[in-house]
């Protein structure tokens, strides 16, 4: 994160723990206490073991974590709408008020629509698209998840030259977030891309970087744009109109 130039990140278990999520759980919520504020803790947590998932979340929940992540993917391919094993999650994240970041693309469990069905049912969690569909299906993500106001799409690993021009486009700058999913991608990749391989206008950028998601979490921003060297020479504060030339 400092290399990075990163204030501030959002954290969860990385895939394939199954039944050891609680324990990463509760090792992030104390990296979170001793970090003074630069890590939000999310929880992560596997459907399939249902009323033990359940129990774990709300135990996060109870020690201070800010979201959820669900992998429909890696966690059992399950689906992402499925009202058996997914919506009572999600009806703790609205009891509690977490944020659910939900990955979407590589199998049929996890498309733009089906994150899309999850929002529209539950209109009062804020629902994060992760990757918005990813390999050219930000449009897809855009089409189906443009009228549900909770859901807002995620561009981490989304690298197709025009996807976030397009998907900002399309959804407003307001409700595009930036994510580097680390350490599957490395941070400054993501930010060069974001800040030096889009047209988008630094007001928009300051949005997508971190603006979008300190407002949903409700954090304080630090004072001031800190300097991130995104190539050499090249910094994110380097002066660029507001059409992003």
């Amino acid at each position: 994160m400092d290399a990075a130039g990163v204030d501030c990140a959002c954290v969860f278990a990385s895939t394939g723990r199954g039944s050891d999520y609680p324990l990463e759980n509760n090792l992030i919520a104390e990296l979170a206490t001793e970090a003074g504020g630069r890590i939000v803790p999310f929880a992560r947590v596997d459907p399939a073991w249902r009323d033990e998932a359940a129990l774990s979340l709300r135990e996060s929940a109870a020690r201070g974590i800010r979201g959820l992540k669900l992998h429909p993917f890696m966690d059992g391919a399950f689906m992402a709408n499925d009202r058996d094993l997914v919506h009572p999650l999600m009806s703790i994240a609205e009891d509690y008020g977490l944020i659910v970041l939900v990955h979407s693309g590589w199998g049929w469990n996890s498309s733009p629509g089906v994150v899309a069905d999850l929002a529209r049912a539950f209109p009062e969690v804020t629902v994060v698209m992760g990757h918005s569909g990813r390999y050219g299906y930000h449009r897809e993500a855009a089409v189906v998840g443009s009228d549900f106001g909770n859901l807002q799409f995620d561009v981490a690993g989304l690298s197709i030259p025009g996807a976030i021009e397009e998907l900002v486009r399309l959804v407003g700058p307001e409700r595009v977030l930036f994510g580097s999913d680390h350490p599957y991608s490395p941070m400054a990749f993501e930010i060069e891309k974001l800040a030096r391989w889009t047209t988008i206008s630094w007001k928009d950028i300051e949005m997508i970087a971190g603006g979008n998601a300190a407002r949903l979490l409700g954090l304080k921003q630090p004072p001031g744009s800190p300097t991130v060297e995104v190539r050499r020479g090249v910094t994110v504060d380097e002066p660029r109109s507001e059409d992003g030339r």
